[in-house]
C-alpha cells in the first residue's frame, strides 16, 4: 500500500479521453487500453497534479455523497491497481 503522505501523479506518456461520465486511456508502452468509471476518472484528473491519498479524498468527499471510510478504501484500491499498471508517478 501506497504511504498517504506520497505525492501521486498520473504519467504524462498516457493517452487519454472523455467519453460522456468516463475516461478512457492508452498506454502507449504496452498498448493497453483502460476505461475508468466516473469516479475513477475524477480521480484521474485530480492526478494530473501531484496529490496524496488523503488530499484526493478530502477533494472526493467534498463532491460526491460517500463515507469517509469508503471514500479512503475505494481511492486506495484505485490507487493500487493503477500502480500495478505502470500509469501514475510517485515522489
Amino acid at each position: 500500500m501506497i504511504n498517504e503522505n506520497i505525492k501521486i501523479v498520473r504519467k504524462k506518456e498516457l493517452l487519454s479521453s472523455r467519453m460522456d461520465n468516463e475516461i478512457v486511456m492508452m498506454h502507449p508502452e504496452s498498448g493497453k487500453y483502460f476505461a475508468l468509471n466516473p469516479v475513477a476518472s475524477r480521480i484521474w484528473e485530480l492526478l494530473e497534479e501531484p496529490h496524496t491519498i488523503n488530499e484526493l479524498v478530502e477533494k472526493l468527499l467534498r463532491e460526491f455523497d460517500v463515507t469517509e471510510e469508503t471514500c479512503t478504501n475505494e481511492v486506495s484500491v484505485f490507487i493500487e491497481e493503477i500502480t500495478e499498471k505502470k500509469l501514475i508517478d510517485i515522489s
